[in-house]
């Protein structure tokens, strides 16, 4: 990834980690530590699909250092003899001053969709991720605004476990 290409991925995604951040952890800090920490890591070691403007999809390996509850995703899968998680979240980001509808009210029962107050505009972003441990290692797939289906997120975790 060039530097421009990271300039340009940073620009679009730097407000979601860090509202996604703000939201697991609730404190500024850490939110801004944690948004570091991604585009620190996106920029000197990942491993990337690649198209015009930006990766579509980024692999994340690092040492398992810590237990993580896998329960906030949508579904579990055994690939190869080991558990993969997927879960495909939807992030809505809205004005301050907006009033929720019919439609937001009905979507925000649903597991794994939030709405965000203060951003400029009304945006909504897809968030699919799938994470699984081997040898010691955390593995994770993340993709933004695709038309990926789970089987082929599962297939592409399958691909990294046989490797």
């Amino acid at each position: 990834m060039t530097d421009a290409e990271f300039n340009i991925c940073v620009e679009k995604y730097m407000k979601m980690v860090y509202r996604i951040a703000f939201r697991y952890f609730g404190r500024r800090e850490d939110a801004e530590d944690i948004t570091q920490d991604v585009f620190m890591k996106l920029y000197s070691s990942n491993i990337t699909r690649e198209n015009d403007e930006c990766p579509e999809i980024s692999l994340f390996i690092e040492p398992v250092m810590e237990s993580v509850d896998y329960s906030s995703f949508g579904e579990s899968r055994d690939v190869l003899g080991t558990t993969v998680y997927y879960s495909r979240d939807t992030y809505k980001f809205v004005p301050a001053d907006y009033e929720l509808t019919e439609e937001d009210q009905k979507n925000m029962e649903q597991p794994n969709y939030y709405i965000s107050y203060g951003s400029d505009k009304v945006e909504v972003q897809t968030c699919d991720n799938v994470i699984f441990e081997m040898d010691g290692k955390r593995y994770t797939l993340l993709g933004f605004d695709n038309d990926m289906t789970a089987d082929e997120w599962y297939d592409m975790a399958g691909d990294l476990i046989q490797k």
